[in-house]
């Protein structure tokens, strides 16, 4: 059998195998799939809180990361000017 070079070893496998299809792949790297790149996109972190922390943020009305970013905003005195949100 001759190995078409733009699959890989793994997909060959799957093609000997009947697993799977392998559609054209001319062009894959022009087409953009999904969701255009966020510049400003907030990332998620893991944080330990006290337990009565944690229990006190959970009665509040707002998010705990809203509550988080305000609280750190107030005490730290960050300049709004280093928000990209705040325009």
């Amino acid at each position: 059998m001759i190995k078409p070079t733009n699959i890989t070893d793994t997909e060959q496998k799957q093609l000997d195998s009947g697993v799977a299809f392998i559609f054209d792949k001319i062009n894959s790297d022009d087409k953009k799939m999904g969701r255009p790149f966020k510049e400003n996109k907030k990332i998620q972190i893991g944080l330990k809180l006290p337990p009565w922390l944690n229990d006190w943020m959970n009665r509040q009305p707002e998010s705990k990361a809203k509550l988080i970013e305000r609280a750190l905003i107030e005490y730290y005195q960050i300049p709004e000017h280093l928000n990209p949100d705040c325009k």
